[in-house]
């Protein structure tokens, strides 16, 4: 047995060196002694300060985006933000989150979707914008340009994508061309 605990001590010049320990209670030739070892965490600490502040830049960026942006494995939504959210009509992540990537494609763009998948899970290189038509919640249409990158978390393909609906560009172009 043992102990194995985190503390810190003071060093020479007054900074703080934290500290991992290993400590455990020996017995030589009859004596009680105490051993422990430490071992500087300095370097862990600093590394898991920038992540906390990695990750608080980018929950701060994911959460105030303009942009949709959303984070499926397959076509299970993981995480989106209030811009997704708004995008497809939905006001509760957990609701959004109910539904497959499917069930949000317009008809008309299922099978271009279902094909993109395939080729995405055989490994192909695919372009990474498109459009498609969606169905918000209302079942209102509407036409959205995505853009995706893949990325791997653990054994999980994962899919990064941002998306912007254009349904009104679409609309002034298709008049200004009449």
């Amino acid at each position: 047995g043992g102990a194995f605990f985190e503390s810190s001590m003071y060093r020479k010049d007054r900074t703080i060196l934290p500290l991992e320990v290993h400590a455990r209670l020996l017995i030589h030739k009859g004596e009680q002694l105490f051993l422990s070892v430490g071992r500087d965490l300095t370097n862990r600490k600093k590394a898991e300060q920038a992540l906390k502040e990695s990750e608080a830049k980018y929950r701060s960026f994911f959460e105030t985006s303009l942009e949709g942006v959303g984070i499926s494995r397959g076509t299970q939504i993981i995480n989106a933000n209030p811009a997704l959210l708004e995008i497809f009509g939905y006001s509760e992540l957990e609701d959004f989150r109910t539904k497959s990537l499917m069930e949000l494609m317009a008809p008309e763009s299922r099978t271009v979707v279902e094909e993109q998948f395939k080729k995405t899970a055989n490994g192909e290189q695919l372009e990474n914008r498109f459009q498609y038509w969606i169905l918000r919640k209302s079942g209102e249409k509407r036409l959205v340009e995505i853009s995706t990158a893949h990325g791997k978390s653990g054994e999980d393909l994962l899919t990064y994508a941002t998306f912007r609906d254009i349904t009104e560009r679409q609309q002034y172009e298709e008049r200004i061309k009449d």
